[in-house]
Parts: C-alpha cells; sequence; structure tokens
C-alpha cells in the first residue's frame, strides 16, 4: 500500500467513525484548491444547536485559514453525494458546482 492509499485509508476509518457518532465532520481537501467540506450521514438533519455548532467550528476553521465565509456555503455533502463525486472525472468541476448551490439528482442505478 502507497502512503497516499495509507492516508485515504486513515480518513476513510475516521470519517466514519465521526459520522457515526455524531453525524458531520469537515475534510480539508487539498485537490479542491484546499476547500473545508462538511459531510453529514446520510439522513443526517442537524437539529438547531447542532447547525450551530457545526457553524461555530467552521469558523474557528477558517478563521485560522483566513479564508472568507462565502468560500464555505454550500459544501455540504452527503455520505451518497461523495461515492457519486468519487467516481466522477470532473471532481473539481462538480465541487464548484455545488459551490454555487447545485444539488445531486439520484443517477439511474446509482449507489
Amino acid at each position: 500500500m502507497t502512503q497516499e492509499e495509507e492516508m485515504a485509508q486513515k480518513t476513510s476509518e475516521a470519517t466514519i467513525k465521526l459520522l457515526k457518532a455524531r453525524g458531520w465532520c469537515f475534510w480539508k481537501c487539498d485537490n479542491l484548491n484546499g476547500d473545508i467540506i462538511t459531510i453529514y450521514r446520510d439522513g443526517f438533519i442537524p437539529s438547531e444547536d447542532e447547525e450551530k455548532d457545526i457553524m461555530d467550528h467552521l469558523g474557528e476553521i477558517y478563521t485560522h485559514t483566513k479564508k472568507k465565509k462565502k468560500d464555505w456555503v454550500g459544501t455540504i455533502y452527503t455520505e451518497k453525494e461523495l461515492i457519486l463525486m468519487a467516481d466522477s472525472s470532473n471532481i473539481k468541476t462538480v465541487h464548484e458546482a455545488k459551490k454555487l448551490g447545485a444539488t445531486f439528482l439520484a443517477q439511474e442505478g446509482a449507489k
């Protein structure tokens, strides 16, 4: 296993643990120009308190990375969306569209 594959495996395992424990987590994605995305467990709908907690965490992260709030609006993904994105050869284009408010549509035969 390469170092990159090992890191991907560790990230995947940590993500699964966080999604099971609290329903959401963040990723900083070097291949998406360093953007930070929020991942929700499929079916997770945050309460008002959870949403405030998520936004507070994002605010702290973006204070440290010096990105503006507009850079992270609209970058919430579900597990299923990430699987669809991972299978896309246009991952950066899909991400930029998502940042602008685009949504994923169910595809015939999608997992």
